[in-house]
């Protein structure tokens, strides 16, 4: 399981009408470098952030991000560090850790601070499966044999499972109407879908005053026109602020997929700052009622 939170005040929301948080920023998934039975090693990717000179990269405290999921009980261990590239800047946090851990399953969060903000991201990872297969020694006699063909495929394990981009229909002051697709076969296929519409923590305060109006969000399943499975979004208040972000889980079985959407609904620039020149004709001549495409922040974990 992996969420991206961002703690600054300017990488919040882009300003204006229709603005997009852009999906392609903060701390990348997760790669597993070693295989079952070694130390631990693992690398997170800083996608598009030009990270100050004294940043500092830590297990992210669970009391300043309240919302974070529980840690596994060998969290603490973990160590954590930065790596630069060629030209200097930081391209990735690596982790470190033990050959063997008390749980199946590793759940922690990784913060990267600076003077002008910060970043966290939550993970789980499946330290024995998610990294290279171990290569077994060859049996004596040199007979291989067909024991590899029943080896599970990782791929197929994840099926491309995750969320697709949002489009919504309602405006500012309308009930959300939205439509959200589901991508992969495991989504597609099961009938015990699991599904949960959370808050955003790295809105802060801002999460306090939505709480109400994440709340009232719910959702139904349907079909698109060309057969594609889909989540209805729907909320029985009318949204009232102009930006609005909230967190949604799929779950089939053990596939899971996380997405953090953060809407900028039309009106937005009425009741905030816009940036001196920046045009806005555009998102008024959208045609009322067809649907809008929102970007958004994402995680996908199995």
């Amino acid at each position: 399981m992996a969420a991206n939170f961002r703690k600054t005040g300017l990488a919040l929301l882009l300003a204006g009408m229709g603005g997009i948080y852009s999906a392609h920023a903060g701390l990348g998934p997760i790669r597993v470098m070693s295989a079952d039975g070694e130390s631990f090693s693992a690398e997170i990717p800083v996608v598009n952030e030009n990270i100050e000179d004294l940043a500092q990269v830590n297990l992210a405290d669970r009391n300043d991000y309240p919302l974070l999921s529980p840690y596994s009980g060998s969290a603490p261990v973990l160590h954590f560090s930065l790596v630069r590239s060629s030209d200097g800047h930081i391209s990735k946090v690596l982790v470190k850790g033990p050959s063997s851990f008390g749980e199946p399953l590793l759940r922690f969060a990784v913060e990267v601070r600076w003077p002008a903000g910060s970043l966290v991201r939550e993970f789980e990872v499946d330290y024995k499966r998610d990294g290279p297969r171990r290569k077994d020694p060859p049996p004596a006699g040199g007979d291989d044999g067909k024991r590899h063909a029943a080896t599970p495929d990782q791929g197929t394990r994840l099926d491309g499972a995750g969320l697709g981009d949002i489009r919504v229909s309602s405006r500012l002051g309308e009930r959300l109407a939205a439509e959200l697709p589901l991508l992969g076969g495991a989504f597609d296929k099961s009938e015990q879908l699991r599904v949960s519409i959370l808050p955003d923590p790295s809105q802060g305060a801002a999460m306090k005053e939505q709480l109400s109006l994440v709340a009232s969000i719910t959702h139904q399943l349907d079909r698109s026109t060309d057969g594609r499975r889909m989540l209805l979004l729907s909320s029985s208040q009318p949204i009232t602020q102009a930006r609005l972000s909230f967190r949604v889980e799929v779950a089939a079985g053990n596939v899971r997929a996380q997405k953090t959407y953060s809407l900028a609904l039309d009106g937005a620039a009425a009741q905030g700052r816009s940036r001196p020149g920046r045009r806005q004709s555009r998102s008024r001549r959208a045609r009322p009622g067809r649907p809008r495409s929102m970007r958004s922040t994402a995680r996908f974990t199995t």
